[in-house]
């Protein structure tokens, strides 16, 4: 941690990354707060949502919501910049893990299904109602959309460097096919169709890594 900022360092052969992000929810009433405020943009939209919707979801009064959010558009934020922040620290466990390129799959996809199950709301909201986000707020969550696509990126950089990576693929295309993966499930959930990730997410995964490895076969 860098002046109360979380800072995570990627480390390539050509390059290394400096990834800086605020710290996530730091208190259990904050999360549940931002929960609800999931709950409610996944089920009504952030036009049909208010700030007195989400504090009804808590069972508290609106004045006591502002202590945790600002403003519905402050809320918004908070959804989405969380639920990057997740897939960031995924990455981040993936790299501390080590490991060949088909664990780090299997590894972030696991950990991955384990928040699908947890908090779809947050994917819901973050493709399809992030778009709502005006000014430096859009800012903000667009640079940690980026930061994560800057990690993915590395990790399959490093991948096709040691020859792990098929030489047809190149590191971008591989980091839109595991991106797809995950905005296809953000719509299997928006979708309201009841889904067992723990079943779908295996061989899904294993679907990527044959796709993606020079030597699937040795894996």
């Amino acid at each position: 941690m860098v002046h109360g900022v979380d800072v995570a360092v990627m480390e390539s052969a050509t390059m290394t990354v400096l990834i800086e992000f605020p710290p996530m929810v730091s208190s259990p009433r904050r999360q549940r707060v931002i929960d609800a405020a999931a709950e409610v943009f996944s089920q009504l939209g952030y036009h049909g949502a208010s700030t007195r919707a989400i504090a009804d979801r808590l069972g508290i009064k609106s004045a006591s919501l502002y202590f945790h959010i600002t403003s519905k558009e402050h809320a918004l934020e908070e959804v989405c910049s969380l639920g990057i922040q997740r897939a960031i620290s995924y990455l981040i466990e993936v790299e501390e893990k080590g490991g060949g390129l088909a664990a780090k799959i299997r590894h972030f996809f696991f950990q991955q299904s384990q928040d699908f199950t947890k908090h779809a709301d947050y994917l819901n909201v973050t493709l399809h109602e992030g778009r709502y986000l005006q000014g430096e707020a859009k800012m903000r969550v667009a640079k940690l959309s980026a930061e994560f696509r800057v990690m993915l990126d590395r990790m399959f950089e490093e991948a096709q460097a040691c020859g792990e990576l098929h030489k047809a693929i190149t590191p971008q295309q591989a980091r839109f096919v595991l991106s797809g993966t995950i905005r296809s499930i953000g719509e299997i959930t928006a979708s309201g169709h009841p889904a067992n990730f723990d079943q779908i997410m295996p061989g899904w995964t294993e679907a990527i890594i044959r796709g993606l490895l020079a030597h699937p076969a040795e894996t």
